[in-house]
């Protein structure tokens, strides 16, 4: 088994090597790569069952675009969370909006809701959790960007936990301790993956 240091230095390469990657993209290429893996995550039971989502808000460079998922929710109804990031506590507070526009940009350059006009939900309200990554495997293991926010978000959630990811993003077996939660299922613009044990 790999030591934790060796671990944490094959997350820090992998890390590099898939936002490298990411950034390499033409915005064209990642528009059409977005929809695609929006199309895809349309007609997932899971996803059009849910009545209240959890999306994260793309926010970095040719991240899987969000926006027009989160838009088309609002419009049709559906209870919108976004993550609110308690930067002091090291957690992700959740949040309800109810349009676009009440998202701004914060630390980082994430786009969330205002912190004085926050309509404070938990993860428990979200019927699905939409989650970001750097990299992954088809077993759904994941590598975030480091902060082990999500890791704390979906460590203790009921809800069915959908990343969002191009293919390029993908390795043959994702560099994990652990701490680290995979996810339930992997949307790419080629393919949908699930993990192999369903959570209880």
């Amino acid at each position: 088994m790999a030591k934790k240091d060796d671990i944490r230095k094959l997350k820090q390469a992998a890390r590099k090597e898939k936002l490298l990657w990411r950034k390499s993209l033409s915005p064209e290429e990642a528009r059409e790569k977005s929809r695609c893996i929006a199309a895809a995550l349309r007609i997932l039971p899971e996803y059009a069952a849910a009545k209240s989502v959890l999306f994260y808000v793309s926010a970095k460079a040719n991240e899987v675009d969000t926006h027009a998922l989160i838009q088309e929710a609002l419009e049709k109804g559906v209870r919108v969370l976004v993550p609110a990031t308690d930067f002091d506590n090291h957690v992700l507070k959740i949040a309800e909006i109810l349009a676009m526009q009440e998202l701004v940009p914060g630390r980082f350059g994430l786009l969330e809701p205002a912190p004085d006009q926050l309509r404070i939900r938990t993860a428990e309200d979200a019927d699905v959790i939409i989650v970001p990554g750097v990299a992954f495997d088809r077993k759904c293991r994941r590598v975030g960007f480091g902060g082990g926010y999500y890791d704390r978000l979906l460590s203790g959630r009921r809800s069915p936990a959908v990343a969002l990811a191009y293919e390029g993003q993908l390795m043959e077996r994702a560099p994990v301790d652990a701490h680290d939660v995979p996810v339930d299922l992997l949307v790419t613009e080629r393919a949908v993956y699930r993990a192999e044990k369903s959570r209880g």
